[in-house]
C-alpha cells in the first residue's frame, strides 16, 4: 500500500524533529506515518530501540495491524496480559514493543535504570493531559532520544491540557518546565484560585510556541470526505417526570418507595445522577435502577423509523441503558465484522469500547447519542468511526436532548471545547 503524500510529510516531520507532534484529525492515517518514520530512522542508520505507548484496546489489536498493513517486516511485540505474560513479552527481545497506557507505571517500576528504548511513541497523547496521573509521572522519570506525540484531540478538554503533552516531547522547553509555572504564565483564576481561564493574547501565544514542533492536518484539506450533518431531537420530559428531576437537582435527594433515597454527596456525584436521570433512569445505592421517564427512548425509536431501514449506530452513557434500549428498539450489542457486513441494523455502544483505531464507514452512516459525554475527546473519537476515510454517504450524527436537564449544558459545553480545538489544530496547520 502506498502512503498519501501528507502522510509522507508527517513522517518527515517525526524525523526531523527529535520532540515531535503530530496534531491530525481522525482518519488521515497517523498511525500508517509513524510506522514510516521509524522505518526512515531505521534506513539512516539509527539504532531505535521503541516504545509505543497506546489506549489498552488499540494497542492490543489496532498497532500490529496497522504494521501488517503497511510495514509488514518491522518486528513488532505487544506487552500484555498478567503481570507474567507482561513481564515474559518484556524479556523478549524486539525492536519495536507496544504497550497500554495503564501499564506505564508498572513498566517503568519493573525496569528501574534498565530502560532500554530510546524512541517513544505515545498514540492518543491527550491521554496523558494531565500532570497528576501516575502514566504522566511514571513518564516524566524516563529520558528518551526521541518522542512523537499522535492525537486528534490535543486539546478536547481545552489548553490546560497542552502543558503535559508538549513537556513529554521537549523536557519543558516551550512551555515551562513546570505545570504551575505553566497556569501562572498563561491563565488568570476567579479570586480563590480556581476556574482558570486563558490571559488575554495566551492561546496565541501558546499556539507561537509550540508551532515549530507541531504538524497539524485537517481532513478537510486532504480527503474528500462526504458530508456531516449534526441534529438534535429535543424532547420534553412529563410534568410529574421533571418534578422528580428538579426535586433531584434542588435537595441533592431523591426518595425511592420501599427503599433507601438516592443521595448525591458533592456537586460531581450529583451531576453524574442528573445526567444519568435526563436518560429516564437511575442507579441508586445499592446499584439498582430505577425507571422514571421513556420520552429519550421515544426520541431514539422516531429517529431509528426516520431511518427508513438504514443502519444505526447508538452511543449509550451508561450500563443500565443498555437493557431498556434494546428492549425498545431490538439492539444488539455492537459486532464490528457484523455491523460493517450490514448484518446489524441498531448497534450499541460505549464510546470508550468505540473510540480509536476501530472502522465502521463500512456498515452505515447514521449514529445516536442516546446520551451525551462530557469529554470532547470522546465525542470527537466515537463520531469519527463513521465519519472518516471510506465512507461513501452522508453522514448524519443525531444528538438526543431532554429539554431543561444536564444534555442541554453537555451540548453547549462540548460547542466550547470544539471551538478552542478547533482554533488549535488551524492555528497549527502550515501550507502544504
Amino acid at each position: 500500500m502506498k502512503l498519501h503524500d501528507y502522510q509522507l510529510r508527517m513522517a518527515e516531520h517525526m524525523v526531523e524533529h527529535r520532540g515531535a507532534m503530530c496534531w491530525s484529525e481522525v482518519g488521515l492515517g497517523k498511525t500508517a506515518a509513524t510506522l514510516q518514520a521509524l522505518r526512515m530512522m531505521k534506513a539512516r542508520g539509527e539504532p531505535i530501540q521503541v516504545l509505543i505507548v497506546a489506549p489498552k484496546r488499540v494497542s492490543e489489536h489496532v498497532w500490529e495491524a496497522e504494521r501488517d498493513l503497511w510495514a509488514p517486516k518491522m518486528p513488532m511485540l505487544v506487552i500484555k496480559g498478567n503481570p507474567a505474560q507482561r513481564l515474559r513479552a518484556l524479556r523478549t527481545p524486539c525492536a519495536v514493543k507496544v504497550i497500554g497506557r495503564d501499564n506505564v507505571k508498572w513498566l517503568v517500576d519493573e525496569l528501574k535504570d534498565r530502560w532500554p528504548f530510546n524512541v517513544l511513541v505515545v498514540d492518543e497523547s491527550q491521554g496523558f493531559k494531565s500532570p497528576s496521573t501516575a502514566r504522566f509521572k511514571a513518564l516524566k522519570r524516563v529520558k528518551f532520544d526521541r518522542v512523537i506525540l499522535l492525537s486528534a484531540t490535543p486539546a478536547s478538554e481545552g489548553l490546560l491540557g497542552l502543558w503535559s503533552q508538549c513537556y513529554l516531547a521537549d523536557r519543558g522547553e516551550r512551555l515551562g518546565r513546570t505545570y504551575t509555572g505553566y497556569t501562572n504564565a498563561f491563565f488568570v483564576g476567579d479570586y480563590m484560585g480556581w476556574n482558570l481561564a486563558p490571559r488575554p493574547n495566551a492561546e496565541k501565544e501558546i499556539h507561537a510556541r509550540v508551532k515549530d514542533i507541531t504538524v497539524a492536518m485537517r481532513a478537510e484539506d486532504y480527503l474528500d470526505m462526504p458530508e456531516r450533518v449534526n441534529s438534535n431531537t429535543v424532547v420534553e420530559m412529563l410534568p410529574g417526570e421533571l418534578r422528580v428531576y428538579e426535586q433531584l437537582r434542588r435537595d441533592a435527594l431523591l426518595p425511592i418507595a420501599n427503599g433507601e433515597p438516592i443521595t448525591a454527596a458533592n456537586a460531581a456525584v450529583l451531576w453524574g445522577k442528573l445526567h444519568q436521570l435526563s436518560g429516564g433512569a437511575i442507579y441508586d445505592e445499592g446499584k439498582d435502577v430505577h425507571v422514571f421517564s421513556n420520552v429519550k427512548l421515544a426520541g431514539l425509536q422516531d429517529v431509528i423509523e426516520g431511518a427508513n431501514g438504514n443502519p444505526v449506530l447508538v452511543f449509550y452513557g451508561y450500563r443500565h441503558e443498555i437493557e431498556r434500549i434494546q428492549a425498545a428498539t431490538g439492539a444488539e450489542l455492537l459486532d464490528v465484522d457484523r455491523w460493517n457486513a450490514g448484518l446489524q441494523k441498531v448497534a450499541l455502544a460505549h464510546p470508550d469500547s468505540c473510540g480509536a483505531g476501530l472502522n465502521l464507514q463500512h456498515g452505515g452512516s447514521i449514529a445516536v447519542w442516546f446520551t451525551l459525554p462530557a469529554s470532547l475527546g470522546q465525542y470527537i473519537q466515537a463520531c469519527g468511526r463513521l465519519h472518516r476515510q471510506g465512507q461513501t454517504r452522508p453522514v448524519f450524527i443525531h444528538h438526543l436532548i431532554v429539554a431543561g436537564t444536564t444534555d442541554e449544558v453537555v451540548l453547549a459545553r462540548l460547542g466550547e471545547k470544539s471551538t478552542t480545538q478547533v482554533e488549535l489544530l488551524r492555528a497549527m496547520v502550515r501550507p502544504a
